[in-house]
């Protein structure tokens, strides 16, 4: 059995509404070990620029205690190839768990739902600001503001249930 997290980026690595962070592409590039954002466009950057750290070490250790997996739900996904979002999690050394994206499909639970069509042997979480417990009761972690200790502690529990 595999474990995945499917992870939003809006309000679970990045506060919403998001603060402004003045970093140029070269700052930027230079944080993240990414030479690929010199060449960015301006909405990439501003994803980038507004990532908080202390969301993603905590992401990271989640991942390393589950040994999990990321699949991206962010609407992010949809505009961006993996190629260029998968250097957000570099500095994190979680690049390598980023292996895909979710289906597109008319809401994030219709996305969640098909992708788990695909993974029913599978234990799983959905890290998002969109609540979604009433759909995925088990598997449903409701961010406010970032990820956090206190949604790391559920999100572990939802995890720890599934092995």
């Amino acid at each position: 059995m595999n474990t995945f997290i499917l992870l939003d980026f809006d309000g679970v690595l990045r506060p919403l509404p998001p603060r402004p962070a003045r970093q140029s592409p070269a700052q930027l590039a230079a944080r993240f070990h990414a030479p690929e954002l010199l060449r960015a466009d301006a909405g990439l950057l501003g994803l980038y620029a507004g990532i908080d750290p202390q969301a993603m070490t905590l992401l990271a250790t989640l991942c390393a205690a589950f040994d999990a997996r990321i699949v991206l739900t962010s609407s992010w996904s949809m505009l961006y190839p993996l190629r260029m979002l998968r250097p957000m999690f570099r500095p994190w050394q979680i690049e390598h768990r980023v292996i895909g994206k979710v289906p597109a499909a008319a809401t994030r639970p219709a996305q969640i739902l098909a992708w788990q069509q695909a993974h029913l042997q599978d234990s799983w979480i959905a890290l998002d600001d969109l609540a979604m417990t009433t759909e995925f009761p088990a598997h449903a972690v409701t961010i406010r503001g970032v990820f956090d200790e206190a949604a790391w502690a559920r999100a572990s529990e939802l995890l720890a249930r599934q092995r």
